[in-house]
């Protein structure tokens, strides 16, 4: 074999063992859906119906791409399964806040009112109540603990 056919042979097998294991390519940082699944204007020519196969060989590709990333990355899934973060395979909704929070401290005063900041909260849909502390070691403990005082 002489330098081209070796060269030509190289990238046939490069090509066909490259990384990408999808039949999708990457826009940017997102596999993109079928293109007749994409809403288009007339001024875009217009939508095209999809055929049975299609949206059904994407979702069969998307999850063999998403099986394969978590094989490369050694994922086995086992902290899902950890008691003390089950509550997070069920709160979807979370009513974020800041420890300056009106609602949660009260600066005329001084002091911290979480039977406020809670009782103004049961009337929403949040599941949990995570907050951002000015410290490190500001726990809810500790805000109880000065909220009491």
């Amino acid at each position: 074999m002489d330098l081209l056919q070796i060269a030509a042979l190289a990238l046939v097998v490069a090509a066909v063992c490259s990384a990408q294991d999808s039949h999708f390519a990457p826009d940017a940082q997102q596999i993109p859906v079928p293109e007749c699944q994409t809403m288009k204007g007339l001024s875009e020519g217009g939508s095209k119906p999809c055929s049975q196969t299609e949206p059904e060989a994407w979702l069969a590709d998307i999850t063999h791409w998403r099986t394969e990333r978590r094989t490369r990355i050694g994922h086995d899934g086992a902290r899902y399964d950890l008691s003390a973060l089950q509550w997070t395979q069920s709160s979807f909704m979370q009513s974020q806040m800041m420890v300056h929070d009106r609602y949660f401290y009260d600066p005329a005063s001084g002091k911290y009112t979480v039977d406020r900041y809670l009782d103004d909260r049961e009337s929403g849909t949040a599941a949990s109540m995570p907050f951002w502390s000015g410290r490190r070691t500001l726990t809810w403990e500790s805000i109880i603990a000065i909220s009491t005082t």
